[in-house]
């Protein structure tokens, strides 16, 4: 009867084991913080109407990651505003999400003079790219103004994802107000552009093995905070938001 009763206990124990298990398994790996799209809030913008990117509530998502507000990217006059602010104690940003897929052909984005203010906080970014939702990095080709949480640290990149890979970016310093920001991705080559005030010109170009073939990569442009830091001191004496970051851009262009 004892050991009846011994092996019951291990019959039990072993299925308890099991089922302990079967949960683990459900839930390994730990549940990242999907890209989290409203998917109901857009916006007409130079001929294309936009996706407002938007966290559900939840835990931040990437880039960064951050939390993104649907209140923080609208259009005014023509114009697309991209905003960073803090509201509640949860700094907030913006991206607007292009619904069309372009492929082949020359990005152009004219930032207006408020752009500057990015070289205040070296913790903003403001990228302006293509990116898939299913090849991810694999497709993506940047550019971004920002100084990468190094005060005096160049502030506009041109990249070709993978970024950290050898001569995949290009760092450099600009004037980033009243810019006009290109890259034209063809097979085999992106090639990168700026045109700013005083007659600034730049340029670069990658060649490599790793420039996508057109699938379903969408424009996007966000404004968003590095590795989710505050865009200025948190102060519990100083009313929120302590400070905020608007960028207007005046227009997006594709040419095939």
């Amino acid at each position: 009867m004892r050991g009846h009763s011994v092996r019951a206990l291990a019959s039990m124990a072993s299925a308890l084991s099991l089922a302990v298990l079967a949960c683990v398994l459900l839930i390994w790996p730990p549940a990242q913080p999907a890209e989290a799209v409203d998917g109901t809030r857009t916006l007409e913008w130079s001929g294309y109407t936009w996706l407002i990117k938007e966290t559900t509530g939840g835990p931040p998502t990437g880039p960064g990651p951050n939390h993104f507000a649907p209140e923080n990217a609208w259009v005014d006059s023509d114009e697309l505003f991209l905003r960073i602010d803090r509201k509640d104690g949860i700094w907030r940003s913006a991206e607007v999400i292009c619904q069309c897929a372009p492929g082949y052909g020359t990005y152009t984005f004219d930032l207006a003079e408020s752009a500057d203010l990015i070289d205040r906080f070296p913790h903003a970014v403001l990228g302006l790219f293509v990116w898939s939702t299913t090849r991810h990095y694999a497709s993506e080709s940047d550019i971004e103004a920002s100084r990468w949480g190094e005060a005096g640290a160049p502030n506009l990149s041109y990249v070709v994802q993978p970024w950290d890979e050898p001569n995949h970016q290009h760092r450099f310093h600009a004037p980033l107000g009243n810019s006009i920001q290109v890259f034209e991705w063809r097979a085999g080559r992106v090639s990168f552009s700026t045109l700013g005030r005083e007659g600034f010109a730049h340029s670069w170009e990658y060649a490599g093995p790793d420039v996508a073939v057109p699938s379903d990569e969408q424009v996007r442009l966000n404004l968003w905070l590095l590795d989710g830091r505050p865009l200025a001191p948190d102060d519990p004496a100083v009313p929120s938001p302590s400070a905020e970051l608007t960028v207007r851009i005046r227009h997006f262009r594709f040419a095939p």
